[in-house]
């Protein structure tokens, strides 16, 4: 049984329901009987019940249906399958609901609660106060992540919508028609206890992201999902109608920004996601056509040092640029069993113990990956943890991000499991045994600078507490794999500071990151580094005079003897 939840205002068209003509003779018929209450269980009066053959879709003929002073029914319904709506009173504040495919084989006794309906009202208008009408309102139970069935949940020509839902907590989600210029909105973890004035809300302007799907036969691919994960919030939007269609067409509304686009396959489908990264969006932008290709299972299992399975532990794939692959069913199940799904290519695998599970996370280094791989049995030890706090000027700063440089590795970058500081600037990792250079990275758009220690011979729980500066050109730097690279900045756009992370190859002496303006005027020189390795500078967005430069495009462009890399930055003011 599937229950569905209606606003008890439903009007009900006459003339739109087929009913069937008379009941199964006696001897087919069986009794259904119980109680309707409200959430306090007490009955409810007059609440009629309708009975739906799901293999014809007709109403059936059920008479005294309807339930007495005590909420009592007792109806006679031949044997079938039978999608059952409890219609209460009009006038009375509680809000239909439907059992779906409920068998009745025998004499049953189905006792059901009818919910207080709650009204959620407000008003939704554009940027610019105008009342936007016929937006549709879905409520995501947050516990469920069920969207819960509602009625004229439109809002009317002045903007202005009413909802009657039950108690609960929801995330709301506003969406205009197909086609209309408007990216979603979404109102996370809105508790409805009572009445609840939502307040005025604007639905933010739209570019449609355009593009087509295919298969490596060139093969549209439909029912793909889009994902478009904010580069400067590192949140995922909402966004309305983000399938391709039967040709594995996709046009997606979303708001002014930067986004990192995961394109996810079909969940039947054995084609690998795609990640199209720093997905700038200003105007009507075309992807063009992304290729989905072929998929590789990645098998194996996890296990704790007893050997025992570890189940819902979470794995990460990472490209050799650093950046971690999407892909589905990334969780270990029962037996501690993973099996992932990935393209062809050279990966360092990361593996995640279970949330609340005190074990370090683990890494499996440059898995080729050209067909199936059994990586075997991945063991998670508990080495040690590391903990303090983040602060700058004696506050606590919160949300910075802890990065572990494996010094006994090529001081490539090992995972951490939740390693974000908290509101009062805590944190806590684990880590195998080893050395490692940590840096405390400061949370975008903070202005501060990184701070980092290098920790040798970790082998107990230990302490370090770290202290972020005020300025925006410190550089951090980390010796790694050889090769010039430049990554994308982050955050792009910028308000503040952005981040700009590369590595230098073996024998680079020096080596600077001018910034420059569409025009090609150099607008900052940051300062020279040298040395192989990884390096970190931040850019504060101003010029060299001081000054905060205007909004609009710049690139962000990395010399080192007689290589150069390129990238480019939003400034938006």
């Amino acid at each position: 049984m599937i229950p569905r939840t209606l606003p008890w205002f439903t009007p009900v068209v006459a003339g739109t329901v087929a009913f069937a003509t008379a009941l199964a003779g006696p001897a087919a018929a069986v009794s259904v009987s119980g109680q309707v209450t409200d959430e306090f269980a007490v009955g409810i009066f007059d609440v009629d019940l309708d009975f739906t053959d799901t293999n014809t879709g007709n109403v059936i003929f059920t008479p005294n249906d309807n339930t007495d002073f005590s909420g009592f029914y007792s109806v006679d319904v031949p044997v079938g399958t039978y999608d059952i709506l409890f219609r209460p009173p009009l006038g009375s504040p509680y809000i239909e609901a439907e059992l779906r495919d409920v068998d009745i084989t025998g004499i049953t006794t189905l006792d059901h609660i009818l919910f207080i309906g709650r009204p959620v009202f407000g008003t939704i208008t554009d940027a610019g106060s105008a009342p936007l009408f016929n937006i549709d309102l879905n409520f995501r139970d947050t516990t469920t992540g069920d969207v819960i069935d509602t009625n004229d949940d439109n809002s009317d020509s002045l903007g202005v919508f009413r909802v009657v839902v039950p108690a609960g907590t929801y995330d709301v989600l506003f969406t205009a028609p197909a086609g209309q210029p408007y990216a979603g909105l979404e109102i996370p973890s809105v508790v409805v206890v009572d009445s609840l004035d939502l307040g005025a809300h604007v639905l933010p302007a739209g570019w449609f992201v355009s593009g087509t799907v295919r298969d490596p036969g060139a093969l549209p691919v439909t029912d793909t999902d889009l994902d478009f994960e904010d580069t400067v919030s590192g949140e995922t939007i909402y966004t309305p109608r983000d399938n391709t269609d039967g040709t594995g067409v996709f046009n997606v509304a979303v708001p002014t920004g930067t986004y990192d686009v995961t394109v996810k396959s079909p969940a039947t489908s054995s084609l690998a996601w795609v990640l199209v990264p720093d997905v700038a969006v200003s105007a009507n932008t075309a992807l063009g056509t992304v290729t989905l290709p072929p998929g590789h299972a990645i098998t194996g299992t996890l296990q704790d040092p007893a050997l025992m399975p570890l189940v819902g532990a979470d794995l990460d794939l990472i490209d050799v640029q650093g950046r971690e692959v999407p892909m589905p069913n990334d969780n270990t199940t029962t037996g501690g069993a993973f099996s992932l799904l990935g393209a062809a290519g050279t990966y360092d695998v990361a593996a995640f113990p279970p949330p609340g599970v005190p074990l370090a996370a683990a890494i499996q280094r440059g898995v080729v990956v050209n067909g199936p791989v059994n990586l075997g049995a991945l063991t998670l030890v508990a080495g040690y943890e590391v903990s303090g706090t983040v602060t700058s000027g004696g506050s606590p700063v919160a949300d910075a991000d802890l990065d572990a440089y494996d010094l006994s590795a090529g001081s490539q970058l090992h995972p951490t499991a939740n390693d974000n500081s908290d509101a009062l600037g805590n944190y806590s990792i684990r880590l195998p045994g080893g050395s490692y250079l940590l840096v405390a990275n400061p949370p975008a758009g903070s202005g501060l600078s990184p701070d980092s220690v290098v920790v040798l011979a970790l082998n107990a729980d230990r302490t370090e507490h770290f202290q972020l500066g005020g300025g925006v050109d410190a550089v951090v730097s980390v010796p790694t794999r050889p090769g010039l690279v430049l990554q994308a900045p982050r955050p792009n756009p910028l308000h503040d500071a952005t981040r700009l992370v590369f590595d230098l190859p073996a024998g680079t002496r020096d080596a600077r990151i001018d910034i420059y303006d569409v025009s090609g005027r150099a607008v900052r020189r940051l300062p020279e580094v040298g040395g192989a390795g990884r390096h970190v500078l931040f850019w504060d967005g101003r010029n060299d005079s001081g000054r905060r430069v205007a909004a609009g495009v710049y690139h962000v462009r990395l010399r080192a003897g007689d290589a150069a890399a390129t990238r480019k930055v939003v400034v938006r003011r």
